[in-house]
Formats: C-alpha cells, sequence, structure tokens
C-alpha cells in the first residue's frame, strides 16, 4: 500500500504517547503531507497538569531512512491549554507549541510510530518556555 493510499483510506489514527506528558493522541491527515493531531494527557514532573493540545503539522515523507526504514520528518504549530493542581503551581495554563518530529509508517498494517520534541511558550499562569519530549504510536482505521 503506498502511502498516500493510506492517507485516502486510513486517515484517521488513535494511540497514545508516553513522555511528558503522557496520554491518548489522535491524528487527522488532510492531505499527503497535512495533518491535525492533537492529545489529551497528564504530566506528574513539576507540577500537576491535565493538558489538551493540538497542531497544524507538515510532513517531509520519505526524507531520510533508519536503516531500510524511510522516516518521515514533520513540524508544524499548535495550542495547548493546562489544569494545573498542585501546590507548585494552580490555575489554567495557555501557550503555544511548536513540535518537530519522526514517524514511520507500516507499509501493509495501518499503524504509525512516532517521536517528538515540542517547544512549549506558556502565556498564563506564568510567562515560561518548556520543553515536551514524547514517543507514541497510532492505529488507523
Amino acid at each position: 500500500v503506498l502511502f498516500s493510499q493510506f492517507v485516502k483510506a486510513e486517515s484517521f489514527g488513535i494511540g497514545a504517547v508516553i513522555g511528558d506528558p503522557t496520554g491518548i493522541s489522535a491524528k487527522m491527515w488532510l492531505s499527503k503531507t497535512t495533518a491535525i493531531d492533537g492529545a489529551f494527557a497528564w504530566s506528574m514532573s513539576g507540577p500537576t497538569a491535565i493538558h489538551v493540545q493540538s497542531d497544524y503539522l507538515l510532513h517531509e515523507l520519505s526524507l531520510f531512512n533508519l536503516g531500510t526504514l524511510p522516516m518521515n520528518l514533520y513540524y508544524g504549530a499548535g495550542a495547548r491549554i493546562s489544569s494545573y493542581s498542585g501546590n507548585k503551581k494552580t490555575g489554567l495554563g495557555i501557550g503555544a507549541r511548536a513540535p518537530l518530529g519522526v514517524s514511520y509508517q507500516f507499509k501493509r498494517q495501518p499503524v504509525e510510530l512516532f517521536g517528538e520534541l515540542a517547544l512549549v511558550l506558556e502565556l498564563t499562569p506564568d510567562t515560561a518556555a518548556l520543553f515536551n519530549l514524547g514517543i507514541g504510536g497510532r492505529f488507523y482505521f
């Protein structure tokens, strides 16, 4: 199955991301090279928080190989809303995200594996620059 056929047939995927934050991840392909992803996740390193985030992504397909596996590079921009609770930080956090990641689409299975680093510029309750790091996978249907 070619990647372009995969996108047309199975454009919505859901799975998990593990890291900071950890949670449920989803992705909707809009075209062969663009997508919107999102996550409902929680963070326990630093202040305890629940995050809802979404990004618009651009993909460079098969940009490089990891051994014999063709890897896709993606980057984009998005937003994050966080609900902090705890003694270190409380309240609603709003911020911008700039993710950079790599992914691999299996040729015969509707599965994607990914790794991502995202710069987060949090505007409330405090102004701060943070990094999120995660690995995960999604099943497409």
